[in-house]
């Protein structure tokens, strides 16, 4: 596995599910990519991208703008980030810190 996105129902897409454009596209909480040193998990971020060399980032609308402006012949796909009450919300990040960590 190259990378999963996790979602707000406890769900989660990875890349031996299909590629990224096939996953849902709204309610990502993070998004883990073992072996990407300090980038291995995102989270807290509005919009989520991949980028066309594998790798996923994070970003706040401006950065979200940014990437779309200048940088969308590098992108292949847009996940919308989401937020929720903080106990669920870090049942799920301490799950992918967990798994990326090989705990």
């Amino acid at each position: 596995m190259d990378w999963k996105l996790w979602y707000a129902d406890g769900g989660t897409f990875s890349s031996d599910d299909g590629e990224p454009w096939e996953s849902p596209v709204q309610r990502v909480v993070c998004v883990t990519q073992p072996g990407v040193p300090g980038k291995d998990i995102l989270w807290n971020e509005n919009h989520y991208l991949h980028h066309r060399d594998g790798e996923w980032s994070a970003h706040d609308v401006h950065g979200f703008v940014d990437q779309t402006t200048y940088g969308i012949h590098e992108l292949d796909c847009h996940r919308q980030g989401w937020d929720m009450p903080t106990k669920p919300y870090k049942a799920i990040i301490n799950k992918a810190l967990r798994e990326v960590r090989g705990e």
